[in-house]
């Protein structure tokens, strides 16, 4: 626009007046790349003091709160997520933490993702970052790089939608890769941040971050394995003191109070009866603390000693209940990782002790078989079923509240199905109940390491 009275000066012949124009752009866009890198660099040294403060005696909870906090306050970010993958045994936990230097601070939560949630979580491992913004009701867009900053096409649209709905995250959801060579490795998501204009560049920054707070995530992790094996080492002791002191004294008294029954039977009837029952309880109790005992075995299980441990269960079952019991099995090692290994164990014990306290069996029979990539445990029994007649599966038994809830959850958490199958007593028509438990062996926890 020309101002009127001044003169209208004009380019000298040749000179091109686009230079000018794109020299100012191209320094508004060096200009905004360096307001991204200082304050990236500024952040980098606030958290990396903040991580400093960090003191590892107050526990694992405050090392994540201070980490999460620190991160969240430079990308204004409403909560955070770290999801660990033990490399030995398969096992995977998360931890859930919001800013704690803001008002209605969401704590820190241990939680235990099952099978599908773990494998969305962790989903894309060539993509050392990545980001997703919201961008209509349904769809995300994406963007991803590997750990050479080279853009990455393994996370899709569909990946991240499911990854922030079971983060419930409103507009945003920034994934980091973290881990630590031959021990555990990860995912840090960063939910509903505020990056800066340009995402990529954003991007980078929230990655410079997280390499500030490496050695804190790694303590994270270090403390949670120590206080685990603390507690199954205390489990162990415990267990042991159960067997060799209270166990073996209630049990030495129930023979007594058997012995001394029948030497009654001859003058007093109902004495004896009151002896016999008194040792029916006795018996009852020491086979309940028996199980609590096995329960509080170790959380691993090699998988060269699933089908044993099995076995041995069936057998003492039968040994202590009287209940006719069977184990049949077509494999000498099932190829599933030691967690795994012991959650299965404890469904087989569990169905037992149900078999025991509430159906009223006198014969019982446990499968275990390799059916594909499937490992399939099976309970049958001919006790009196489970109130229903017909076929439930698992989703079905839990909104209906039947059957065992505490071995839906067990095969929940590995990744697995249960099925079950119930016929109640109708004239002369046989009863009992079928449970058969599919675990496949792909899933998210079943990969044997």
């Amino acid at each position: 626009m020309r101002v009127s009275g001044e003169p209208q000066t004009r380019a000298p012949a040749g000179v091109s007046t686009r230079g000018p124009q794109r020299m100012s752009r191209a320094r508004a866009i060096a200009i905004r790349v360096l307001d991204v890198a200082r304050p990236t660099r500024r952040a980098a040294e606030r958290v990396a003091r903040a991580v400093g403060r960090v003191k590892v005696r107050l526990g694992l909870k405050h090392v994540l709160a201070v980490v999460a906090d620190a991160l969240l306050m430079e990308l204004r970010g409403r909560s955070a997520v770290l999801v660990v993958r033990e490399t030995g045994t398969g096992r995977v936990y998360s931890w859930r933490a919001g800013r704690s230097s803001t008002a209605g601070a969401e704590a820190v939560r241990l939680q235990y993702p099952n099978a599908l949630e773990a494998e969305c979580y962790l989903a894309a491992p060539d993509a050392a970052a990545w980001s997703a913004v919201r961008a209509t009701e349904r769809a995300w867009d994406v963007i991803a790089f590997g750990a050479n900053g080279a853009p990455s096409p393994s996370v899709s649209p569909v990946v991240a939608a499911a990854v922030a709905a079971n983060l419930q995250a409103s507009n945003q959801v920034v994934a980091l890769r973290v881990a630590r060579l031959g021990d555990w490795e990860g995912r840090l998501f960063l939910i509903d941040t505020k990056v800066s204009w340009n995402r990529s560049a954003g991007l980078a920054a929230a990655r410079d971050l997280v390499t500030e707070v490496d050695a804190a995530l790694d303590n994270v992790y270090l403390l949670h394995r120590l206080r685990v094996r603390s507690a199954a080492h205390e489990r162990i002791r415990i267990a042991r003191e159960l067997h060799d002191g209270m166990i073996q004294s209630v049990m030495g008294v129930q023979i007594q109070l058997h012995a001394l029954s029948a030497r009654l039977a001859a003058r007093s009837h109902p004495m004896a009866a009151d002896l016999v029952r008194l040792a029916t309880v006795l018996r009852d109790e020491a086979l309940s603390l028996r199980e609590m005992m096995q329960g509080m075995q170790p959380a691993e299980l090699d998988p060269e000693r699933l089908v044993d441990t099995i076995a041995a269960t069936v057998k003492r079952f039968q040994h202590e209940t009287g209940i006719t019991a069977r184990f049949i099995c077509n494999v000498d090692r099932v190829p599933l990782p030691p967690r795994t290994c012991r959650e299965l164990s404890h469904v087989a014990l569990e169905a037992l002790v149900n078999v025991r306290k509430h159906s009223g069996a006198s014969q019982v029979k446990v499968t275990l078989t390799l059916e594909g990539p499937v490992c399939v445990l099976s309970i049958d029994d001919n006790g009196e079923g489970f109130g229903f007649n017909g076929l439930l599966s698992q989703d079905d038994a839990a909104y209906e509240h039947v059957g065992p809830r505490v071995m839906r959850d067990r095969v929940r958490l590995i990744g697995g199905t249960i099925r079950i199958v119930s016929s109640q007593r109708r004239g002369t028509d046989p009863s009992g109940a079928h449970l058969t438990i599919s675990i496949p062996l792909a899933s998210g926890y079943a990969v044997a390491g």
